[in-house]
């Protein structure tokens, strides 16, 4: 790998970096900064650093070219990560990401400052702010049923960047479609301080580099119905469960409600 640390432009008001692997050209380095650069410069809050990673994979793989960036704005780290046949595809393509990224962080942002500060008890709902845990009602198993299903178009994205949604939102797990296998998937936070990543698909696709300490698990979640993962889930004492939905073949959650039911969130 090379590092170019220094972009072809004028002067910046905020650190950068460029990363380039495997047959990476000149005239590409110059395009992505010309490319990403405008959007951050947009930006009317601090920016602590631009990092991106460009690569190129030997000829003959599909989508052999590999695009990244990294902006700290403010402290809040946005990930965009994309692949192209060519160099300059894969830039269009990371620009247009990592406007959508920022509109993204705008909106929640956005959001979470008309959220009021608690959920109702034993919901688990989007965008709820981060308060104590209550209690589990520990509810008899003969009274537990699946009281609240939600079905939701999942959003393509890296491991990284839902690690970020899911940290905005306040979850302990996400669910999300993981652009580094095409497959649906879950990432969680674990009691450690690191992130479990679950897949449906290839478990041994590499995440790709990552500021988070990601743990990929190498189980594939077993295809299931809802009320078998609920069994599944109570046998084993977990708190939630990622399983492939019997039915739809896609990537599907249960888990344990405050108020001692059982969720379900489902991919549309």
């Amino acid at each position: 790998m090379t590092d170019r640390a220094t972009p072809v432009t004028s002067d910046l008001e905020f650190p950068t970096q460029l990363i380039t692997d495997g047959d990476v050209l000149d005239a590409d380095v110059d395009y992505v900064w010309r490319r990403l650069l405008p959007v951050v410069e947009k930006l009317d809050e601090p920016i602590h650093l631009v990092r991106v990673k460009l690569g190129m994979a030997e000829i003959g793989r599909p989508l052999r070219a590999t695009a990244q960036v990294l902006v700290d704005v403010h402290g809040d780290l946005v990930r965009a990560h994309v692949a192209a046949e060519t160099m300059s595809e894969a830039i269009d393509r990371l620009k247009d990401r990592l406007v959508d990224r920022l509109d993204h962080r705008a909106e929640r942002r956005k959001y979470r400052r008309r959220l009021p500060e608690t959920a109702e008890p034993g919901q688990w709902r989007r965008g709820v702010r981060a308060v104590p845990r209550p209690a589990f009602y520990d509810r008899p198993p003969e009274e537990r049923e699946i009281v609240r299903r939600k079905t939701y178009a999942l959003d393509a994205m890296s491991p990284d960047e839902a690690i970020f949604d899911m940290e905005q939102l306040d979850h302990d797990f996400y669910l999300f479609q993981d652009v580094t296998n095409d497959s649906d998937a879950l990432v969680a936070r674990q009691d450690d301080g690191s992130y479990l990543l679950m897949r449906l698909g290839d478990g041994n696709a590499d995440p790709g580099p990552s500021a988070f300490d990601i743990v990929v698990s190498d189980a594939r979640p077993a295809r299931l119905t809802p009320e078998e993962a609920v069994e599944q889930m109570d046998t084993l004492g977990l708190p939630y469960l990622l399983f492939e939905d019997a039915d739809s073949g896609r990537g599907a959650v249960v888990y344990r409600r405050y108020d001692g039911h059982y969720g379900l969130i489902t991919a549309e």
